[in-house]
């Protein structure tokens, strides 16, 4: 159940409507970001501090390089924002809470080094910043768990494929977690104040995967599987960045 609106906010909508008939709707805007190494050093993936991606700064049919993956268009599948940091058609969003999953394409092996590591940042107009913690503070409203593989540890001599890493998730999805804003926040059309608003996530520290769980490559011998380790840019860890919440828009006249 949505939770009231403070006056300013409820008059701020009123303000947006003017007087016109609208219409409120569940709606969740997601955004895909990536996290990927840059060096290796002595078998260990190293994502450097001051790596910073943008959660919402990008839209369907543009370059997600604000989202830490240049040279990609974004389709629906990485977000359903048209413009960066704005709302779609000319909508108000009223923000309940957001969530961050872990999606399954990440290497485990780097998510569990990385998570302690990495801040978010709420920022609405470029100015306001809200904290919001470390990623598993901000738990997932779906997702898969369980065990995922980890292309950075190297396989056992008779395998060809990495190891597992278990038990990994962010939150428990099929519980529709996610974190609740203290307060409901409006995000306002573009030309209106509150219109430009985007996640930021930010590695503080630099990260490296356990050394100890890396090998170089091998030729295949007798008992032996030929092994190839992934290159520093094959290593990532890719979140969705998911804000809870209504949409309000006014209908159409036509």
């Amino acid at each position: 159940m949505r939770r009231p609106l403070s006056k300013p906010q409820a008059e701020r909508i009123n303000r947006l409507l003017q007087g016109q008939q609208s219409q409120t709707h569940w709606n969740s805007y997601y955004s895909r970001v990536r996290f990927a190494c840059t060096t290796i050093t002595s078998y260990s993936y190293v994502v450097p501090a001051g790596t910073s991606v943008t959660a919402f700064g990008y839209g369907k049919g543009q370059d997600m390089a604000a989202g830490g993956i240049s040279g990609t268009r974004a389709c629906a599948s990485d977000t359903n924002i048209t413009q960066p940091n704005q709302t779609s058609s000319g909508e108000s969003v009223i923000i309940e809470g957001i969530s961050i999953i872990l999606l399954s394409s990440s290497d485990y092996n780097l998510a569990k080094q990385l998570d302690p590591f990495v801040s978010v940042t709420m920022v609405t107009n470029n100015t306001t910043n809200y904290l919001m913690g470390i990623p598993s503070m901000l738990p997932s409203c779906g997702g898969l768990y369980g065990a995922g593989e980890a292309w950075s540890v190297s396989p056992s001599l008779a395998d060809v494929v990495s190891r597992n890493i278990g038990a990994l998730s962010n939150g428990v999805p099929h519980q529709s977690n996610f974190f609740p804003l203290p307060e409901p926040m409006v995000w306002t059309p573009a030309g209106q104040g509150d219109s430009n608003l985007g996640v930021i996530l930010n590695v503080e520290h630099a990260v490296g995967t356990i050394a100890q769980f890396s090998a170089p490559a091998r030729t295949a011998t007798t008992g032996v599987v030929a092994y190839t380790p992934p290159t520093a840019a094959q290593t990532f860890v890719d979140y969705m960045v998911v804000l809870i919440g209504q949409v309000v828009n006014p209908l159409s006249a036509n």
